[in-house]
């Protein structure tokens, strides 16, 4: 990497860190950037080959969301929080989530299921309500689009669910409960 470069990209690495970071607690902006960095190193040849410059923003943050990521399931890997996937969710939906609350054999999965659903209506009403249509009341026979809609839900809702918001809620939790 030339200093040439890396002075002219600074402050594109330091705005994408500090977008990705989103004010974690899980870790630092200059992890971030220094991951950015990382990247550029270990595919120089391929950022030296590059014409248009919005695809180096592209790569940068294309690392910076890659280690985010993998530093968000690191760290529920680490705290053994459950790790939800696709057939997990689509099998809670089924089984719990619009069950009578008598009836639900997961109250944690059906809370999780909820919330993220509830964001997922807000988000994506569309795919929410193809969610809903198929597991909510259990029609199979669907169309194409529908059936894309359901999957992009459905993966909507893993991410969610896997997400780091729900960690910052519960040390939130932690921390009140360990006042009183």
């Amino acid at each position: 990497m030339t200093e040439e470069f890396y002075l002219d990209w600074l402050p594109s690495a330091q705005r994408i860190a500090a977008r990705e970071h989103r004010d974690s607690t899980l870790f630092a902006r200059d992890d971030i950037e220094q991951a950015i960095w990382e990247h550029v190193l270990g595919n120089w040849k391929h950022y030296v080959a590059i014409v248009d410059p919005k695809f180096v923003e592209i790569y940068m943050t294309r690392a910076a969301r890659g280690y985010v990521r993998q530093e968000r399931v690191d760290f529920m890997y680490f705290a053994g929080a459950f790790i939800y996937t696709p057939k997990i969710v689509a099998a809670f939906l089924e089984t719990c989530a619009w069950e009578p609350l008598e009836e639900v054999p997961d109250i944690d999965a059906r809370v999780d299921l909820i919330e993220a659903f509830e964001q997922l209506r807000k988000s994506a009403p569309k795919q929410a309500a193809a969610v809903f249509k198929r597991y909510g009341m259990g029609e199979e026979g669907m169309d194409a689009s529908e059936r894309k809609d359901v999957s992009r839900g459905v993966d909507a809702i893993c991410h969610r669910l896997n997400s780091g918001l729900r960690l910052a809620a519960e040390s939130i939790d932690l921390a009140i409960s360990k006042e009183n």
